[in-house]
């Protein structure tokens, strides 16, 4: 997924640069963590779709 703007994962105090699945995987983010997304930019309104349907199916279960 390539999208022309920023995306973010709020977890308690740490803020990932959601662009990247390493850094995603690195955070550690348990199933079941409540987490804000945030995305700013050209197309946000689509990365949000795309991200949140990924997220709410599971990320492949990384």
């Amino acid at each position: 997924m390539k999208f022309k703007c920023d995306i973010i994962i709020e977890c308690g105090e740490k803020r990932i640069v959601a662009k990247s699945v390493l850094n995603v995987m690195a955070a550690g983010i348990k199933c079941g963590t409540e987490i804000n997304l945030i995305c700013d930019g050209e197309d946000e309104e689509e990365a949000m779709k795309s991200m949140s349907e990924a997220i709410e199916s599971g990320l492949g279960e990384m």
